[in-house]
Formats: structure tokens, sequence, C-alpha cells
């Protein structure tokens, strides 16, 4: 409960308390550095916004509204929040210093939206939920999304957890198939 709070950007009474595992000199510390660096780009003359949410849903929702081109980021979970185009490993003496990715090249190269990004990093895990689910790999999820369009792949992951929808016509097909199955691909026992 206290992660949809944290990343849902609501205000709890107990927002100023130091998170389990973490000491409270460790938070002054994080504090006191976070409030250098703001003084600093205050001085440098540079724009900065301050957020209750994940900064990278902020940059996402600012990069998608075109507020700003891009943003650098070593997250490809980006894309999942709403970015347009991301940029990634900084290479600054190299021919090539940096990597930039599109959303419109992924879904033009792998046939998937947004909906389908997000619906894969439910299934095979994210930076939020590194395990997803349990015998689902990356190739069995894309292979999943694949069969659904962008308006029905979150009612079917929806009916997948109800237990009660037929979900291939082929290699999977039940839920109770999809969900304890083995994909080559899966980090997960």
């Amino acid at each position: 409960m206290a992660r949809f709070f944290h990343f849902s950007g609501i205000d709890t009474p107990t927002s100023n308390v130091a998170k389990e595992g973490v000491s409270k000199e460790r938070n002054d510390v994080f504090t006191k550095c976070v409030n250098d660096c703001v003084e600093l780009l205050e001085l440098m003359a540079m724009h900065m916004l301050k957020t209750n949410v994940e900064a990278k849903a902020l940059r996402a929702q600012l990069n998608k509204d075109g507020h700003v081109d891009a943003f650098l980021t070593a997250d490809s979970d980006a894309f999942l929040f709403g970015a347009n185009c991301v940029i990634k490993c900084l290479r600054p003496n190299s021919k090539e210093p940096f990597e930039c990715y599109n959303i419109s090249d992924i879904e033009a190269g792998l046939g998937l939206k947004r909906k389908h990004l997000i619906a894969i990093s439910l299934l095979f895990g994210n930076d939020h939920d590194l395990n997803g689910v349990q015998g689902i790999g990356l190739n069995k999820a894309l292979r999943f999304v694949r069969e659904f369009s962008e308006d029905e792949i979150f009612d079917k992951l929806y009916e997948i957890g109800k237990d009660n929808v037929l979900l291939f016509q082929g290699e999977i097909e039940c839920a109770n198939d999809f969900i304890p199955g083995s994909d080559e691909i899966s980090p997960k026992p």
C-alpha cells in the first residue's frame, strides 16, 4: 500500500517517516544533498520542477505533451509512463554520443502500443515488481499481448486475474495453462 501512495503522489501523514531499513541519518544526508543540488541549479538559472510523484512519470508527461523534446534516463519503462522520446547511454567521447529511442519506432518495429508494453511489464516484471507472474518470460508475454488489441489488453489481463477466460486458440488455451507454464526466457522459477 505504501508503494501505491509513494508513486501516485498522494501525501500521507507518514510521508516524513524514514522508510523501513533506511536510517533517519541517511534520509537527512540525502535531503541535504538534494537541497544543495537545487541551490546550485538555481544559481545557474536552470529551470526545475518539484514533484510528489515519480520524476520519470512527470518527465514522460512533459515529453508527451510537447514541453520537452526528449529526456535522459537509463530506464526503458519511461515509455510506460507515456514518453515519446528517450535518450539513453550518454557517451560524450564517441562517434555516437547517445542512444535515442522513439515510441513511434517501437510501435512500428514491434507492432506494440503503450498498453501492450504496460501489459508485458506486468506479466514479465518491471522496476516496481521484479518478479512479474511466475512462469511468464519475455517471449510468452510478447506472444500473449500480440493476441489482443490495445483496447482489449487490460480487460484480458483482468480476466486472467479472475481465472475465467479462454486466452489463446493455440499453444496456450486457458488462464490455468498460461500462468504456471514455463517460458524459455523466464528468469522466474
